[in-house]
């Protein structure tokens, strides 16, 4: 997909130096290869159900949707890790209607698995 290619161009060209790796992740894809990765750009889709990447500490998703199965999916990607703070970060537009409402059937699932919620307005 374009949009996940222009988003791993921008990840590699922000990426420091030895400082961390950046994988792709989608259909045709090298799965040992690429989830290795420090970080992994990827779809819902293809990165959905079923799917484990050991030693995640960060998902970011920034797909609008409402479906609680897909919110409590999506961020149980992240398993504890001892010494480590994992996050799942939900992006959504509040200048378009139908994002708000997604976003708050989401927050609704999250608040029940979550162990903190933290909100950001940028």
């Amino acid at each position: 997909p374009q949009e996940i290619e222009e988003l791993m161009q921008i990840m590699k060209n922000l990426k420091a130096e030895g400082k961390f790796s950046v994988g792709l992740f989608f259909s045709g894809t090298t799965k040992q290869t690429e989830l290795s990765k420090d970080v992994i750009v990827s779809t819902v889709k293809s990165c959905g159900t079923g799917m484990d990447i050991p030693k995640l500490i960060c998902c970011i998703n920034t797909i609008s949707f409402s479906s609680p199965v897909l919110a409590v999916q999506m961020a149980g990607r992240l398993r504890e890790i001892p010494d480590e703070e994992t996050q799942f970060v939900d992006l959504w537009c509040r200048d378009i209607s139908v994002h708000f409402r997604h976003k708050d059937a989401r927050i609704y699932e999250y608040k029940n698995i979550a162990k903190r919620l933290d909100f950001a307005e940028i």
